[in-house]
C-alpha cells in the first residue's frame, strides 16, 4: 500500500472562530487508524511530512 506523497490542505474554523489549517495525508488504501501531530510555537507541520507520509503508508 503506498500514501498520497502530498497533503491535502484544509481549513476549519475554531470555537472563537480563528481559522486553523490543517494538512492530512490520505491513505492509498482503507485507513487503519488516526495519527493527530501537533507542533510547537516556531514550527510547522510539514517539517513532519516524512513521518506522516511514511505512517500513511503503513
Amino acid at each position: 500500500m503506498t500514501s498520497t506523497d502530498s497533503p491535502v490542505q484544509f481549513t476549519f474554523t475554531g470555537r472563537d472562530g480563528t481559522v486553523i489549517t490543517a494538512y492530512r495525508w490520505e491513505p492509498a488504501g482503507a485507513p487503519r487508524g488516526v495519527v493527530q501531530l501537533t507542533h510547537g510555537m516556531g514550527e510547522h507541520l510539514l517539517r513532519y511530512g516524512h513521518l506522516a507520509a511514511t505512517l500513511s503508508a503503513a
